[in-house]
């Protein structure tokens, strides 16, 4: 989803100037250990974001972990039937 995200929002502004070397400090900015950017985002932003939605996020990976248990085994019969019958 980031990877759709950001091509998209890189084929929109990719005519700013210094667009390359701005995104290039924030990937360091957030990736260096002596800044912490990273745990500046998460802590300021992400936290408060994901905590208000936390029931909800957990509901719906409850419920995609069920429909992955349904559709694996029929999964796993419908590709050994493709492989044995090639």
């Amino acid at each position: 989803m980031l990877t759709v995200v950001e091509r998209f929002v890189d084929r929109m502004v990719v005519w700013l100037l210094m667009y390359g070397e701005a995104k290039l400090m924030l990937i360091l900015y957030l990736r260096h250990p002596s800044t912490r950017g990273a745990r500046h985002v998460y802590d300021g932003f992400l936290r408060l974001l994901l905590a208000r939605h936390e029931d909800n996020i957990d509901r719906c990976l409850l419920e995609l972990r069920a429909r992955v248990r349904d559709v694996t085994p029929s999964q796993w019969r419908l590709s050994s039937v493709r492989c044995g019958s090639s």
